[in-house]
């Protein structure tokens, strides 16, 4: 991993991935440093053959087929421009066996190969936008925030920067185009008031989904405990950047302990104009 260092408060984080992650790689990887947990799902033989199939015949069309399992079918659509309409031609159909090999009608042992061989590839990678969700998650794991609305820059307190890079690590070795880098920072008066403005905008954010689960009838038991769950993480977060930078942050407990109602979502939006609120400088 690549990192700037400024100073250890904390630091910006960020990643280019690649569309070659290996799935066991990285599952093996993150399940050493402790992150088992946040494995991605690997893809379903369903989406896997699906996607061979997209690839070794592009400009087709794909249908499954109903009642047939994990079965498609290619075709070739031709436009008839004197009757104005599309002709369709079966091309051929691909099914998954049970070891997990491709049969199809056409009896030609490479065409059979050379879907098999994408269809495995297809399987025992992840997708980088899987990838990046399970990033994401580790990032708030690690009490982290995100820095922007839209995504792709985070920030990680200090004290849990080193588990990052065994994060960042795993992730890098199980793909070859995959990038991740790190500014280091030190929390001055400004870099503060990013982020104490990214902390207002998560847990306003947060606590308006919980709301609406906490107050749906629909709402079961179990997604209501997830949600008082999630608003306790929350507050210990909250409490962890008090604690960490010297930030005084009741505004932001209390919004999420007045269980969310739209007042309080409101007064939190306005909170992150008010500027952080430091007790000594950050200068050890």
């Amino acid at each position: 991993m690549t990192a700037l260092q400024n100073d250890i408060a904390g630091s910006a984080v960020f990643w280019t991935l690649g569309e070659s992650t290996d799935y066991n790689a990285l599952s093996n990887a993150l399940s050493a440093c402790g992150f088992r947990k946040f494995i991605p799902e690997r893809m379903t033989d369903y989406a896997a053959l699906k996607a061979a199939l997209e690839h070794c015949f592009p400009d087709h069309e794909i249908f499954p087929v109903k009642g047939a399992g994990t079965t498609f079918e290619v075709v070739s659509v031709r436009r008839d421009q004197f009757d104005k309409r599309n002709n369709f031609s079966h091309v051929l159909t691909a099914s998954v066996t049970a070891s997990l090999t491709i049969d199809t009608d056409q009896f030609d042992t490479a065409i059979d190969a050379r879907i098999t061989e994408q269809f495995q590839i297809n399987r025992n990678t992840v997708p980088y936008h899987n990838v990046s969700r399970c990033l994401v998650d580790i990032v708030f794991d690690l009490q982290g925030t995100t820095l922007r609305p839209s995504g792709g820059i985070y920030w990680i307190p200090n004290n849990n920067f080193e588990r990052w890079e065994t994060v960042a690590a795993a992730v890098e070795s199980a793909g070859s185009k995959n990038q991740a880098f790190a500014l280091r920072t030190f929390l001055d008066e400004h870099s503060a008031t990013v982020l104490r403005a990214a902390l207002s905008a998560e847990i306003a954010r947060e606590a308006r989904s919980i709301d609406e689960t906490l107050h749906d009838p629909v709402t079961g038991l179990k997604a209501a405990a997830t949600a008082k769950k999630k608003a306790r993480s929350l507050r210990a977060k909250i409490e962890a950047y008090e604690s960490a930078f010297s930030m005084a942050l009741p505004d932001l407990k209390r919004a999420l302990d007045d269980a969310t109602n739209q007042e309080a979502t409101a007064n939190l939006l306005d909170a992150a104009s008010a500027g952080p609120l430091l007790l000594f400088s950050m200068s050890n």
